[in-house]
């Protein structure tokens, strides 16, 4: 397992758009950093320093409170090298978190649940009764690794076009509902309001064009899920229709002038104010645009197909909880595991940290979606997992991220961008 974990030293990570937050399933530990000998009755729980510090430090009370284990928390910079560096070196030399933060599936940012469960880092959690209801449900691939279930994911993002509401009735526009619509609506957008930008788009981030590159793939007739395996995605028809919808848009001179430079942060500045009328995003975008202006009039409607019937919504593993295999403490830490996945612990983890996913607890009944999830209830039946989660690595992830952005650029082609994709897919 230690040469494993030391070649998990050299992955090159996907910056995130989003953040999870993990945990690794029992130990005692101590406020000295080490996970493998503390006390019973009192765990170390590592999540976010950003979105996951919310949901755990109301968690953590409350769970002290009805149980008597107490929690140690820590806060790190998930997605990041340093975080990625200091994780493996601590469950190298024995002093990782009884509960740590980890990516879904096997395609994601490292540190991701398939490579910490190859290396034997992680717990199987299959016994746990969150993890025998996730089986066939869309989230089953983000944490499950050779039929094992090794972490828990409390919730998920949402996808969709944001638009701002009020400059839709100023301008008399219609939420598009197919993909002629759309290209439609950017043309009239262009024409009634030419100093502003029809969607904002940050190609700079590989992330946020992976991610609008992968929801533009479950829209085609023929996605299978199988691409990158049973045939290469230069071959795939589904891809090469993903990204020529992507270059339709660029056609119809949709994005920001920018668009293959910018990120978040500047999607998040035109929405908020008023110099974009949509993005194409996940619901932590919503938050932030939220947080960035508590009044801007934005709503949520889903992205269209060419065709209505093969409409479908990405989703996307947002707060993942894992467990270390070398806890010495399972009781305590499966009791939190536990506490967590309930539809107490689960809505007040999520809930806390600012509305950017949809519980888990909630997920499977749409009566129950409230806020910016309202809007997209007639999607619940019609979600989908985002693909890398199953890829072998996050090569073809990164390859795609950085070919949208060449595409928005002008220097790469579609073909270019999908043999990059194949010649990256288990690197």
């Amino acid at each position: 397992m230690r040469k494993r974990l030391q070649k998990l030293l050299l992955v090159t990570t996907l910056t995130a758009t989003i953040v999870l937050s993990g945990c690794s399933n029992g130990g005692t530990s101590t406020k000295k950093s080490d996970a493998t000998s503390g006390t019973d009755g009192e765990i170390r729980v590592s999540t976010s320093a950003n979105s996951g510090r919310p949901g755990l430090e109301a968690v953590a009370p409350k769970f002290e409170e009805e149980t008597g284990i107490k929690i140690t928390t820590e806060f790190g910079d998930l997605g990041t090298d340093s975080y990625t560096s200091e994780l493996m070196t601590q469950l190298q030399g024995g002093s990782a978190p009884d509960i740590f933060a980890a990516f879904a599936g096997t395609g994601t940012s490292s540190p991701n649940v398939g490579t910490l469960a190859e290396a034997g880092s992680l717990m199987d959690l299959s016994n746990l009764d969150f993890a025998k209801n996730v089986k066939g449900t869309a989230v089953e691939d983000a944490v499950t690794i050779s039929d094992k279930v090794y972490a828990a994911c409390l919730g998920v993002q949402t996808s969709g076009i944001i638009y701002n509401e009020d400059m839709f009735s100023e301008y008399n526009l219609e939420i598009p509902e197919t993909w002629d619509d759309l290209l439609n609506l950017v043309k009239e957008i262009r024409q009634a309001a030419p100093d502003k930008t029809p969607i904002a788009f940050g190609g700079g981030n590989t992330s946020i064009a992976m991610i609008n590159a992968s929801m533009l793939v479950l829209n085609q007739p023929g996605f299978t899920g199988e691409e990158g395996r049973e045939e290469k995605f230069a071959d795939s028809e589904a891809w090469k229709g993903a990204l020529k919808m992507l270059e339709e848009l660029i056609e119809v001179n949709a994005f920001n002038q920018s668009a293959s430079t910018d990120g978040s942060n500047e999607i998040v500045s035109m929405m908020a104010g008023g110099d974009a009328f949509m993005c194409i995003d996940l619901s932590s975008r919503y938050a932030a645009i939220k947080k960035a202006d508590e009044d801007c009039p934005i709503r949520f409607c889903s992205l269209p197909a060419r065709n209505k019937e093969d409409n479908k919504m990405l989703l996307w593993p947002g707060t993942m909880a894992a467990v270390n295999a070398e806890t010495k403490d399972k009781d305590s830490s499966v009791k939190f595991m536990e506490y967590i996945t309930s539809e107490e612990g689960n809505n007040l983890w999520i809930e806390s940290a600012g509305g950017s996913e949809l519980s888990a607890s909630n997920f499977t009944d749409a009566s129950k979606w409230d806020g910016c999830f309202k809007d997209l209830v007639d999607m619940a039946d019609k979600s989908a997992m985002i693909p890398c989660v199953t890829w072998p690595s996050a090569g073809a992830s990164n390859a795609l991220g950085e070919g949208v952005a060449g595409i928005l650029a002008g220097v790469q082609s579609t073909d270019e961008v999908l043999a990059a994709m194949d010649e990256n897919w288990d690197k």
